[in-house]
């Protein structure tokens, strides 16, 4: 079986999938390579990892009931402009 070889490119546009765990084995496997030989992906790679992280560990505020009130609103009135 022949390795593929990604372009940064490539490498790039794979990175969100590849940190929500969401490429096959062969995909995952050429990124990882990817990354090894080509350090300013590997920083790429590097950075959306650590802000993900961070965006993770703030966790989920409560919302407050006056913003679900002005959501339904404007929902409403996006269906009786769009006759939806």
């Amino acid at each position: 079986m022949t390795k593929e070889i990604l372009t940064c490119k490539e490498a790039i546009r794979m990175l969100v999938e590849y940190l929500d765990e969401e490429l096959d084995r062969n995909r995952s496997g050429a990124l990882e390579d990817h990354l090894e030989a080509c350090r300013s992906c590997k920083s790429r790679h590097e950075f959306e990892k650590g802000l993900r992280d961070r965006v993770s560990a703030l966790g989920h505020a409560p919302v407050r009931h006056e913003f679900h009130d002005r959501i339904r609103a404007l929902v409403a009135r996006f269906e009786k402009e769009t006759g939806e």
